[in-house]
């Protein structure tokens, strides 16, 4: 029985407190106020717990302001937000990252998966 929300239905949280303990064994991890994070390898207990004390709460998007995306692929030049938009633009998980080097390595990660299973991602045509 799997305890956390497929990459499909992962869904936001944005640190409200201090600090919250995500996860739980080696996959336990702090996301200081302000970080945002699925709800991939949690508990839904815990993310209940964390709610119920203020810890977290759902992630609302920053509309306030419009992200460029640089051309070509991602990479540790761009900034976490634009890694950040580019992952969600394009339906990739970034699991537990929570580091601009993770989140980049996520998305590369990513690619490289659905460029070799042909599948693809959404989005712009193979050299646009």
């Amino acid at each position: 029985m799997a305890d956390h929300a497929s990459p499909s239905t992962a869904k936001l949280y944005t640190v409200t407190g201090a600090a919250a303990v995500i996860g739980s064994g080696a996959a336990q991890r702090y996301v200081y106020r302000g970080g945002v994070f699925t709800d991939e390898g949690v508990k839904p207990e815990q993310i209940e717990h964390l709610k119920s004390v203020n810890l977290i709460a759902d992630h609302v998007a920053d509309t306030s302001q419009e992200v460029t995306l640089p051309d070509g692929d991602p990479t540790e030049q761009w900034t976490v937000v634009q890694l950040r938009k580019y992952a969600a633009d394009n339906s990739i998980s970034l699991g537990s990252a929570t580091t601009k080097a993770d989140i980049a390595a996520a998305i590369i990660a990513a690619k490289a998966d659905s460029d070799t299973s042909g599948t693809g991602t959404a989005g712009g045509a193979p050299g646009a």
